[in-house]
């Protein structure tokens, strides 16, 4: 981050306000240890399927150009089962220059499968034993060859199946190589800013710049607003693509099945259904949130929360951040506090009603920074007998927002408050 003298203007990359955002300022080496062991597995496992059942027939096939093709001899042609899966087995015998061979490939792909079996029936059916048939072998290794060489081998299943391992072993070992490096780098933009609380007379706020809770501790939280959606985008896109390669495998079966006539088809359709309608959401959600407005710069600090079955207690602290990267202009800056808005602020695109009702109420961010505190009322039940719904943990939740110049176009971005359990 650059310091520029002639004021408190600072340059913060979208990188580092996905690190303040993140909070990440401690990585032990035994975390790390621990990601780099366990995400590997994941990920030897992805490569060792994409190289197996991806990049092994695609080579093949590619290498497979200049082969040249003989006729054969089929000796025995069967479907060989293995429990409820199956794969076609046709062996032959071939001769080239005088020297006998014999072969037992039909493609490039041919491992054991549930499904398509009515296809591989026929397939056998075209390929009696004692008929003839034209096979490919290599020139220069008489000893490779292949019935049908038209396909690739690769499909759906096979392209879309490693993508999950490979995520997760990728997230894994990112962690466990710049980890430490990522949270340095937190640990010196936490404390530039707490400099500029300091030099604003924001004490309080500067002290847990520089000694952030620990994430047990669910009374104090810092909240950087700039990166809220980016943050939630990521872990969307981390959920969407971890979810549909996994439901893409299923739907490539699906699409196996509805090739060969098989009649699991209608069912395996039914039965996907709601999984791709949840993929397709989750593309939504994600594309959305990245393209969700950018909020003003600010720091909120949210520390010593006291809950009662009445009243939450939330002291608060804002500063607003200078940056040079272009902020939106913009007027009427409020948080507003209070429970249960997070189900109606919270949305993938649509524009929410900012809350109004009479158990919420908004701070105006008038000045750049301020202290204040928030007494959050629980809601009424039956006022005469003074019966009142307790507040819970989950109740509780902020949307920060603002109207951006010159359309004066409302904005804002919302996250829950984790509250500590009621002292009541």
């Amino acid at each position: 981050m650059r310091s520029i003298h002639n004021g408190l203007r600072r340059d913060y990359t979208f990188l580092d306000e996905l690190l303040l955002s993140a909070g990440v300022n401690r990585v032990s080496i035994k975390s790390r240890i621990g990601a780099f062991a366990f995400s590997s597995i994941f990920f030897l496992a992805g490569l060792a399927v994409l190289y197996g059942a991806t990049i092994r027939p695609l080579a093949q096939y590619l290498d497979s150009g200049n082969w040249q093709q003989t006729a054969a001899s089929v000796t025995e042609s069967k479907l060989d089962w293995d429990d409820d899966s199956a794969r076609v087995e046709i062996h032959y015998k071939y001769r080239i220059n005088g020297t006998d061979y014999s072969g037992k490939r039909y493609g490039w792909d041919n491992g054991r499968q549930n499904f398509g079996i009515e296809a591989m029936k026929k397939t056998v059916e075209r390929h009696p034993t004692g008929s003839a048939v034209g096979i490919w072998f290599d020139p220069d290794q008489p000893t490779e060859s292949i019935i049908d060489r038209s396909h690739t081998g690769i499909t759906g299943a096979n392209l879309f199946f490693p993508i999950p391992f490979l995520l997760i072993g990728i997230c894994g070992i990112s962690y466990a190589l710049f980890g430490g490096v990522a949270a340095a780098r937190t640990r010196e933009l936490l404390d530039t800013i707490a400099q500029d609380a300091e030099s604003k007379g924001l004490a309080s706020l500067a002290g847990q710049l520089r000694n952030p809770s620990n994430t047990k501790d669910s009374s104090r939280r810092l909240v950087f607003s700039m990166a809220q959606s980016r943050i939630e985008a990521l872990g969307i896109l981390f959920a969407a693509v971890f979810w549909n390669g996994i439901v893409a495998v299923f739907v490539s079966l699906l699409i196996g099945f509805i090739i060969s006539g098989d009649g699991q088809a209608l069912f395996l359709g039914l039965f996907l259904i709601p999984f791709v309608l949840i993929g397709i959401f989750l593309i939504t959600a994600t594309a959305n949130r990245f393209r969700a407005p950018r909020p003003p710069a600010y720091l909120f600090a949210f520390s010593g929360l006291r809950l009662t079955t009445v009243e939450l207690e939330i002291p608060l602290s804002w500063m607003r951040l200078e940056q040079s990267a272009k902020s939106p202009d913009a007027r009427n800056i409020r948080l507003h506090i209070g429970r249960d808005i997070a189900s109606k602020a919270f949305s993938f695109g649509k524009k929410p009603d900012l809350p109004s009702d009479d158990h919420t109420d908004s701070i105006p961010l008038d000045a750049n920074q301020g202290e204040v505190t928030y007494l959050l009322e629980a809601a009424p039940v039956d006022p005469k007998r003074k019966s009142w719904k307790p507040l819970t943990v989950s109740d509780i939740s902020a949307v920060f927002s603002w109207e951006e110049e010159p359309r004066r176009e409302k904005r804002s971005v919302t996250w829950s408050l984790i509250a500590p359990e009621s002292n009541d």
